[in-house]
């Protein structure tokens, strides 16, 4: 079944062919109908649309004995030209996202939220180890009209409102990276912080692997808003990176939270492969960058491998507050053709506290951080290195052992090396070993609390 196709528009004058056998021809603008060809109705007809607003939507459509044929354009005054409508009406099925199909259009241009374009025929696209979608345009049938410009969409990926008190609901991985493309409309939505609840355990055990032999995806939108893990747990991470750092959150922005989680048997393998910015390797489970909050965040049974990077538990480069975290995990320092032996910090907490960064009340209650060839130089139970600026209060801990380390490695329970502000509070200063040598209250200056000090610590 045929339906109206424009052949010329020029001058702001659309002029189309009408379907064989139509009895009735209307035009409609933004829904409000405003010619009609009842009378002296002919095959070629034309409209006059130079002087509608930006962004009009209007409609030829065409009457049939057989039903209602039409075709919808936007007219985009800013460059004069007619353009599809963008795809809506989604559906989300399990990974896979659906639309209503588009009069006029021969295909569908898929963009992800990085605005990567995927060509497809079928209203639907899969999205299976790959980014979300961010919108669908459709590619018209006629040289005469235009796909439109991609912006963000409005797709249903999660349930919930986003509000406070009507939070987007988190219960799958497939959730879990919905909020990349929530966060990416942060600015649209004039600033306003979502909310966001883990409404059940996740286990990625039964994810199939995904981009790089991993079962789950890395947040790499800036996170505004608030992550509630409502003391639920995500199970069974498998990543393995090859080129660049990892943390399941890029960027804790200021004002965003993520709060009252448990991470529980995850395995992560990081490696650096560009010799001359081996930091940029550093991993971390829940952030490389928190300038926001991280609280009651639990890591059980979890094992971080920098090959030539950092490994910490919880964040990599912190200038917001980290209060009322706990680790249970493994770092090991590996060794990469590309790097040598060369290795940077290890810490259960934080690899590195910046100016007005806050580590308050912590605690590594079992971390192991293990060398290769001697390559740990610089291991600590809750910071590695406190900059000038930052503070590291009331932390403590259970048992921190370090393996394999180099000669001039800095190590302590808490700090390995600081320069701005520790206080103990009282915390539990437990076990620590380096290299089956139990370390005492002041040995070198490398005690349980700090290493080496350049700046104010007190127990």
């Amino acid at each position: 079944m045929g339906t109206p196709k424009i052949i010329s528009f020029n001058n702001g004058v659309i002029e189309w062919a009408a379907a064989d056998g139509a009895r009735r021809v209307a035009i409609s603008v933004d829904g409000e109908e405003i010619a009609d060809g009842k009378d002296g109705f002919c095959r070629a007809k034309i409209f006059d649309a130079s002087g509608l607003p930006h962004g009009a939507v209007i409609e030829i459509a065409e009457e049939h004995d057989d039903g209602r044929r039409s075709l919808t354009v936007v007219y985009n005054a800013e460059k004069r030209v007619l353009e599809l409508p963008r795809a809506t009406e989604f559906a989300v099925d399990g990974e896979t996202l659906k639309w209503e199909t588009a009069d006029g259009a021969r295909a569908y241009k898929v963009y992800d939220l990085d605005f990567n374009a995927t060509t497809v025929t079928a209203a639907e696209y899969e999205m299976t180890g790959k980014n979300l979608v961010a919108c669908v345009c459709p590619v018209p049938e006629s040289d005469v009209v235009c796909a439109p410009e991609p912006t963000i969409s409005d797709i249903p990926y999660l349930s919930g409102g986003g509000a406070a008190d009507d939070p987007y609901i988190i219960k799958t991985p497939f959730d879990l990276r919905a909020i990349d493309y929530y966060e990416s409309l942060f600015a649209a939505r004039g600033g306003k912080p979502n909310h966001y609840v883990l409404s059940e355990d996740i286990d990625y055990g039964t994810v199939n692997a995904l981009d790089n032999e991993s079962n789950v995806f890395a947040l790499k939108k800036p996170f505004f808003g608030v992550f509630d893990g409502n003391n639920k747990k995500l199970c069974d991470f498998r990543v393995e990176h090859d080129g660049g750092h990892w943390a399941l959150f890029e960027y804790i922005a200021r004002g965003g939270a993520v709060k009252n989680l448990t991470i529980e048997n995850a395995d992560i393998i990081c490696i650096a492969r560009d010799a001359m910015h081996p930091i940029n390797s550093s991993v971390a489970i829940v952030a490389y960058f928190n300038d926001g909050e991280i609280s009651a965040v639990k890591l059980r049974s979890v094992r971080l491998t920098a090959v030539g990077g950092g490994a910490a538990g919880i964040v990599v480069h912190n200038y917001g507050r980290v209060v009322g975290c706990s680790v249970v995990c493994e770092l090991v320092q590996g060794n990469t053709s590309a790097l040598g032996s060369a290795s940077y910090e290890a810490a259960g907490i934080a690899l590195e506290n910046r100016d007005g960064g806050l580590i308050d009340n912590n605690r590594a209650v079992s971390l192991t951080v293990r060398g290769t060839g001697g390559n740990v130089r610089s291991a600590a139970g809750v910071v590695s290195v406190n900059r000038e600026g930052g503070k590291v209060l009331c932390n403590g801990f259970d048992t921190v052992i370090t393996i394999n380390t180099a000669q001039d490695t800095e190590y302590g329970g808490v700090v390995a090396y600081n320069a701005g502000i520790v206080r103990n509070c009282g915390a539990t200063l437990g076990t620590l070993v380096v290299d089956g040598v139990q370390i005492g209250e002041d040995d070198n200056l490398r005690g349980r609390l700090v290493g080496k000090n350049d700046g104010e610590a007190s127990r």
